[in-house]
């Protein structure tokens, strides 16, 4: 039976847990942790952990979480933390998702047929109540590699929020079900730190929660690195039944 969502809110610095595995299975499940903003009237998002193998984005939070010397954030900031139940089947930060349940970062589109589609619908659901001026989804490439923002669209805004994260920007046209290829109001860009036991990964993602917390404007060019722009990104999918070698 699928965990109901939960919800935390202003979680203390010495409440979290001693390592990222103890912040985790004290969670215990999909949880929304609601932290109050000095301007209470605009509200940020960081998703974290949509693929239970990508741990820079929790680590990150993590880390933010239990500094006890944290500044209050400059807007209300929500950050979701899903896929914990997959992040904690042993070996640790291995299973994408879980063998019975599709991927997670593929039921964000009707129908919400499965214990992850409704999660996925109930997910939708708060992030149109909480009316967030941008969001950024955090993940970890396949490999070791560089770090890469993506968005799906050539909107103008789009592209800004994600020259905040990294120098370098995908524009993409596929369509898979992800989080990011919804509308819920405000633009998305997903963030791929780089490979998970990269050490540099974990920094970017560390980064990218302080810019969300304490950079105030997130579309001023000007404040803002250039950008290298790749479009039209090719997907390779490999049959049932077929292995590469």
């Amino acid at each position: 039976m699928r965990k109901s969502i939960k919800i935390i809110k202003d979680p203390d610095a010495t409440s979290c847990g001693h390592s990222v595995k103890e912040f985790l299975c004290a969670l215990n499940g999909p949880t929304w942790i609601d932290i109050s903003g000095q301007d209470p009237t605009r509200t940020r998002l960081f998703v974290t952990l949509l693929h239970g193998n990508e741990p820079s984005g929790v680590k990150a939070l993590y880390n933010w979480l239990t500094n006890q010397e944290r500044q209050k954030p400059l807007t209300n900031i929500s950050f979701l933390v899903c896929s914990v139940e997959a992040a904690l089947t042993e070996p640790d930060f291995s299973h994408r998702y879980l063998k019975d349940q599709p991927d997670m970062n593929r039921c964000f589109r009707r129908p919400f047929d499965s214990d992850n589609g409704l999660l996925a619908g109930e997910i939708l659901n708060r992030i149109n109540h909480l009316k967030p001026e941008a969001m950024i989804d955090v993940h970890n490439t396949s490999g070791s590699g560089p770090d890469f923002a993506i968005v799906p669209n050539h909107d103008d805004q789009f592209a800004k929020l994600a020259a905040n994260f990294s120098h370098r920007l995908v524009i993409t046209d596929l369509t898979l079900g992800s989080l990011m290829e919804t509308d819920v109001g405000c633009p998305i860009a997903t963030l791929e730190c780089g490979g998970s036991f990269d050490i540099s990964a974990d920094q970017t993602a560390m980064k990218a929660v302080d810019l969300l917390c304490y950079r105030d404007e997130l579309y001023n060019g000007e404040k803002q690195q250039e950008i290298n722009i790749y479009t039209h990104p090719l997907r390779f999918e490999i049959k049932g039944g077929f292995s590469l070698s």
